[in-house]
């Protein structure tokens, strides 16, 4: 089963194109969405989570492209990092 879904994801191009592009986005948008609420409510932490949520979703999308030219090793720890980043980045968002 585990085999399976390994070659449906090498063989699903579009995934990869989903994480590059779509990751940074999110991130910068998260981080303007968080420099719009630290402007309009300066005592509120909320503004905070979102800027270091969006830096954690945007640098994830960095490691996602850096992968793309290590090893098999060095693939799967940048895939536990950037998973690591994004659901942190996920609970910060929820925090706020």
């Amino acid at each position: 089963m585990f085999t399976l879904i390994k070659t449906y994801y090498k063989k699903a191009k579009w995934l990869k194109w989903i994480s590059l592009l779509g990751l940074p986005i999110i991130g910068i948008i998260l981080i303007a969405e968080g420099y719009m609420l630290l402007q309009n409510n300066t005592g509120h932490l909320s503004g905070t989570l979102y800027i270091i949520s969006g830096f954690l979703w945007f640098f994830g999308g960095v490691i996602e492209w850096i992968s793309s030219v290590l090893n098999q090793i060095s693939r799967f720890v940048c895939t536990v990092i950037e998973t690591i980043m994004v659901l942190s980045g996920t609970v910060l968002i929820f925090i706020a």
